[in-house]
């Protein structure tokens, strides 16, 4: 307790300030005894006023309705007798006929309250809190309790001391110390998680007036997002958005710097740099108490700033892919959110793109639709004061190609075209600027160029404003920069770890201005370095279409630099320049060179194809055609298809698997059929009608057309069957026969749900059968993400009359979310219930879908999925099963009102339990009373309810489970909770763990399981304990069976060792450890970044026991080149993309591995060698080590080719 803090507290003299501290205190302390207090005694202009109570709240129970209450005090010592216990009516008055002047003391008016009350509520409990900011004397004490007694009312009496006590050792008492007496916080709370996440929101400038914004109607991003989407379509705003909109609804959130990104080697420590600058006298660790302090509820958002400028944008998608897929320790993956807007081209770099693409954690944003575009241009012309009506906002946002931040920046005043917006809009804040200051447009102009070209010449995209001043001095330049920096609206400075750094309004336009600078450049000097640094093509490319470029100008710059002329293609066909023909040309020359059209070139090549198919044009097609065989894969066909190749569409359909998710296929689709409208429709319709189609074209048309989905092709896909009766893809024509029926579910879905039930049902090695597995993965995945809404009453009532497709149906629609698949869900669930019969065990796969649905993606049940659900599990017509599964399953998934919804179940109802466990796992307070009452009648399945929700009322029930579990043999633990109580002990403070194994220790000092929770709680005198319990143990070695499970390493939910520290005390009993559990220690080191501690530590014991998983496993973490040894004896490059990234996770330092690897390189002096090294730097080197490169390869021969290639891939993807 601080000194500092009673100082404080004594010293006020406000009342109301006082009541505000103490109200604040006891509604945290004991939250469900004073959560729901008001606070009648002070005024909303923060004034006392005169009430009988300070506070009042009321909490009902199942053993009835207890007032609580409260009354506050600054009196001094010698006057708090009289402000609590005077009683008016023993005084007798100076004058004859006068009344007393003191008031009744604070007690003695609540008595006298409680005993109105009493009248009206016979047998009313009720708890009087007293607080003052002194020490009350003991005498004091004495009555005050003996009064309160002898009128049945419960005192809790909070002095000085106690107050001072809470507010400086509990985290959510430090955040209410700070708010009231400005003494910083050292423990995170809740409370000061949201105050953190409103700075880190509020230091990041808003990118679009409020007034502007238009409602996406995208998906709920509550999932891990990588938001994709080109410059320009809003994906910043929607994530800060996203992050805005939690914090209002006291969701906890924050922005994580990408340099902190960098930094970091785990989330956790990521959000413990990013916490302690906003709060830097907060503990350690504090990362990790931020997920603790969060739940699958209420995840922490973590905006990650925009990545796609940072130095290596690469590196750091995949470490933020890395962590949002970690599934071990689950607390993390459910305890937090991640929200990153990516540009697209990105995403070919994630490493991880199965899981991440299976995890859905990529979600497409594009252009605006026409409704939300005509919305966003009536917005932005009102906030001009210049309002326009559907029909001229309609046809300036067609103008505007409904792009969002054309749109947000063309100004309805002007005339200005549809391609020069941004100039124009950088042209008019030049003049704005101007006009305010002494300096001239010219002035202004020449100071954004030489800014432009600083920022290109020194590769640095972020400067500070240091860096700034540095560059230019005290110029005219530097004054213009400084009054542009005034308004922010074309630049800004935003506050980060590095101090102010410069930033355009947006990516776009920070092109713009960087393009032209370059352009101003081109015009007279092409031997600029950055001209042909990869890195820089797009700005190049869109000066070189600016400028206009003479071809054979371009064709030099394209040597180091190919992508410029793709880049340059692009910016000349959105502004409809006559620069396309040159550029397309420069392409065509470079392509059509020999050696480009070699495996060296291929990565150039596909790179370029990319750009290509963002591109709207029918020169596009005629690029592609002289591309080589081996060019046609995904870019490729996107490229043709969006230019209306049909059979360019089929193959890109089927070039992967169809249960591997592609983020962006259904929006091309959408974008190709807008478009081509009913052309695209024609074509797939004639692929599908055409007799002898090859099958690959047929399954590529049956797929597309389910993407598009419209039931005019439900006729071509009837035909399709007929004209397949030997070769049927049941699979492609089940998924195509869903989306597109319609009102012909039996004509076009039928035929295949026939041939769907022939298939065998014979079931392989693994448990599989062909009938069962048709739509187990690929299907089952699509129609949870293209919900057949049409099909789906077709399906339910084939389930229904057919038994062999019953189960198959069933699994296919898990995870569905449409009222129909749940109801039909819940219906089998409830047959399957009934045939089991009481005490029988049904599968509930069903529901573990939707709560891994909801886990790892976030994905909630809709409204209407749940209102359906309710209404089958409220409606008495139906029989106890149903009406059980339905609630169940509607429990899973939140929503908004489910806490209502469940309080209003009674305790006669069929749904009452899971009502109990609904309000846990939502975490309301006021359930707490009938939850004790469950787990008294059942404590090995209701303690479970203590990782969802806790109060002191838990802990002191909790203890005496302790208490019964330590006085019962092994085979009565169990049904007591016995499995569950030591996980409950480790989740609380080390105190109050502390506290309940202490009374009991002498029963519990063997069992294995609380022995390691007292190890794992780590106070100085349960470590003492356990040693001494160790020391006269029969078998010590059984004391730590198991320990990784009880310690909560890889269980999900748990954070397992989450302090360096408990490793410290577990380290002398090393030796009694599992290896199975030693190497659990030994990952957890790993990821929380315990490197050292590690290999000082751990890895001599587990060297020491020289097992085969030992060698296997410990022989990675030292420098060795098996990997790539074994690609350069084979001739392919296979293990060595990953290799620095898999010696790094494992503790090897990168400087270590760079030097070896360059050593490595020169022992071998061979070509492939250095295609190996070339392999290892393309996918995480950087600039500095290709230089390192140049120097280690002077001894081979013919290296050119691959160092250009190597330098090339480095060189696109960083500038560090």
């Amino acid at each position: 307790m601080s000194n500092e803090t009673v100082t404080k507290l004594a010293a006020i003299t406000d009342a109301a300030q006082f009541e505000r501290i103490a109200t604040s205190v006891l509604r945290a302390a004991k939250p469900s005894l004073y959560a729901n207090l008001s606070h009648q005694g002070v005024n909303t202009d923060g004034k006392t006023v005169k009430a009988p109570l300070d506070n009042v709240g009321w909490i009902h129970a199942n053993d009835g309705a207890m007032l609580v209450a409260g009354a506050h005090t600054t009196a001094a010592r010698k006057d708090l007798e009289g402000k609590w216990l005077h009683v008016p009516s023993t005084v007798k008055p100076r004058k004859r006929g006068g009344q007393p002047t003191q008031p009744a003391g604070d007690l003695v008016k609540a008595i006298e309250e409680i005993k109105k009350l009493r009248e009206q509520y016979a047998g009313l409990k009720a708890t009087l809190a007293l607080t003052c900011n002194r020490e009350e004397p003991a005498e004091l004490r004495v009555k005050a309790e003996a009064l309160a007694q002898a009128n049945d009312v419960t005192l809790d009496v909070w002095s000085a001391s106690r107050l001072a006590q809470f507010l400086d050792t509990h985290p959510d008492g430090q955040a209410i110390r700070f708010k009231y007496l400005g003494i910083e916080p050292t423990r995170l709370s809740m409370q000061e998680l949201l105050r953190i996440g409103r700075k880190s929101l509020a230091s990041r400038p808003a990118v679009t007036d409020e007034g502007a914004l238009v409602d996406r109607h995208l998906a709920d991003l509550s999932g891990h997002t990588l938001l994709s989407g080109a410059s320009g379509m809003g994906k910043t705003t929607i994530c800060l958005d996203a992050l805005s909109t939690a914090l209002q609804r006291n969701q906890p959130g924050i922005v994580l710097e990408d340099q902190t990104v960098m930094r970091a080697a785990t989330i956790e420590e990521a959000l413990d740099i990013e916490l302690r600058r906003y709060s830097p006298y907060l503990e350690p660790h504090s990362g990790t108490r931020a997920l603790e302090l969060c739940s699958e509820m209420q995840p922490l958002v973590v905006v990650v700033e925009d990545i796609n400028r940072s130095e290596n944008t690469e590196r750091l998608l995949n470490k933020l892919a890395s962590w949002a897929l970690q599934k071990v320790s689950g607390a993390q993956g459910a305890r937090w959110r991640l929200v990153c807007p990516v540009w697209p081209r990105f995403l070919a770099a994630i490493e991880k793109k199965d899981e991440v693409n299976k995890a859905g954690i990529v979600h497409v944003v594009g252009l605006y639709t026409e409704e939300e575009a005509c919305e966003a241009v009536k917005r932005r012309s009102a906030l001009l004061a210049r309002p326009m009506d559907d029909l001229a906002a309609s046809a300036l946002a067609q103008a505007l190609g409904n792009d969002p931040l054309l749109i947000g920046l063309h100004d309805p005043r002007t005339s200005a075209p549809s391609q020069d917006v941004i100039a124009q809009y950088a042209a008019d804040e030049l003049e704005r600027a101007a006009l305010k200051t002494s300096l001239t447009t010219t002035d202004f102009e020449d100071a954004v160029r030489a800014l432009g070209l600083q920022m290109l010449e020194r590769r640095i995209f972020q400067p500070t404003w240091r860096d700034v001043q540095t560059w230019l001095g005290e110029s005219v330049q530097l004054a213009a920069l400084r009054a542009l920096l005034a308004s922010g609206r074309l630049l800004r400075l935003s506050k980060s770890s590095r101090g102010e750094v410069l930033e355009a309004r947006h990516d776009r336009v920070l092109y713009h201005l960087l393009a032209d600078a370059v352009g101003q450049q081109l015009a007279t000097e092409i031997d600029a370095t950055y001209l042909s640094d990869p890195y820089f093509a797009e700005i190049v490319g869109m000066a070189a279409a600016t400028r206009r470029l003479p071809l054979e100008r371009l064709r030099w710059i394209m040597d180091g630099s190919p992508l410029v002329a793709c880049y340059a293609l692009k910016h000349a066909v959105a502004n409809s320049s006559d620069y396309v023909a040159t550029a397309a040309n420069a392409i065509e020359q470079w392509v059509k060179l020999e050696e480009h059209r070699g495996d060296i070139f291929f990565s150039r090549r596909n790179l370029g194809l990319a750009v290509l198919a963002e591109i709207d044009s029918q020169v596009v097609t005629k690029l592609t055609s002289h591309f080589t065989d081996g060019d046609m894969r995904q870019p490729y066909f996107e490229a043709r298809f969006r230019n209306g190749d049909v059979s360019a569409g089929f193959k890109w359909l089927t070039e992967y698997p169809f249960d591997t998710s592609i983020p962006g296929r259904q929006e091309l689709v959408d974008h190709v059929r807008h478009k081509y409208g009913r052309g695209l429709m024609k074509a797939v319709g004639a692929a599908l009608e055409t007799p002898g189609l090859p099958n690959q074209q047929r399954r590529g048309a049956l797929l597309l057309a389910g993407y598009i989905a419209d039931p005019a092709l439900a006729s071509s896909i009837r035909e399709a069957w007929r004209l397949t009766a030997e070769e049927r893809d049941l699979e492609a024509f089940l998924w195509a026969a869903a989306r597109v029926c319609g009102d012909e579910a039996e004509a076009t879905l039928g035929p295949v749900c026939d041939a769907w039930e022939a298939l065998p049902d014979t079931q392989d090695e693994f448990g599989r059968s062909k009938r069962n597995s048709l739509a187990a993965h690929g299907i089952a995945w699509k129609f949870r993400d293209h919900v057949p809404k049409s099909a789906l009453p077709y399906f339910v009532e084939r389930a229904k009359r057919s038994e062999a497709l019953r189960w198959p149906i069933t699994f296919m629609l898990k995870g569905v979310d449409d009222p129909v698949a749940v109801q039909h869900e819940v219906e089998y669930l409830a047959h399957r219930r009934r045939e089991a019969g009481e005490g029988g065990i049904i599968d509930h796969f069903l529901k573990d879908e939707w709560r891994r649905l909801f886990e790892e993606r976030g994905q909630r049940m809709s409204i209407e999925s749940k209102q359906r659900l309710l209404s089958i599990s409220a409606d008495h017509r139906n029989d106890e099963h149903l009406r059980k599964q339905a609630f169940s399953l509607w429990e899973v998934s939140v929503g908004l009102d489910d806490v209502n919804v469940a309080r209003a179940i009674n305790r006669d109802d069929v749904r009452y339990d899971d009502a109990v466990w609904a309000r846990t796992r939502r975490q309301d307070l006021t359930v707490v009373s009938q939850l004790l009452e469950k787990i008294e009648e059942k404590p090995s399945y209701w303690w479970q309810a203590g990782r969802y929700i806790w109060t002191e009322e838990l802990t002191e029930a909790l203890g005496k489970t302790v208490k019964e579990v330590a006085g019962s043999n092994a085979t009565e633990r169990e049904s007591k909770g016995g499995w569950i109580v030591p996980e409950l002990i480790l989740r609380l403070d080390p105190a109050t763990g502390e506290s309940l194994l202490m009374p009991v220790w002498n029963e519990i000092r063997h069992i294995p399981e609380f022995l390691q929770v007292a190890l794992c709680i780590a106070t100085p005198k349960l470590v003492e304990l356990v040693r001494a319990a160790v020391a006269d143990a029969p078998q010590p070695r059984a004391l730590f069976k198991h320990f990784s499970f009880t310690a909560g390493i890889r269980i999900q939910r748990r954070d397992g060792i989450a302090r360096l520290q408990q490793l410290q005390v577990i380290q002398p009993y090393f030796q009694l450890l599992s290896e199975s559990d030693l190497f659990s220690l030994w990952e957890t080191c790993n990821k929380r970044g315990w490197l050292d501690y590690a290999r000082e530590h751990l890895e001599p014991v587990l060297r020491g026991l020289d097992s085969d998983l030992t060698r296997r496993v410990l022989g990675r973490t030292m420098i060795d080149f098996s990997d790539l040894e074994s690609d350069l004896s084979k001739g392919v490059i296979w293990n060595a993309y990953h290799w620095l990234e898999v010696k790094m996770r494992v503790g090897a330092k990168r400087e270590d591995l760079i030097a070896a690897l360059f050593d490595w390189l020169k022992e071998k002096k061979s070509l492939f060698a250095l295609k190996i090294v070339g392999s290892v730097l393309s996918e995480d080197g950087t600039r500095f080590e290709f230089a390192q490169l140049k120097v280690a390869v002077s001894d081979i021969l013919d290296a050119d080719e691959i160092l250009n290639l190597v330098q090339f891939n480095i060189f696109r993807r960083t500038l560090s």
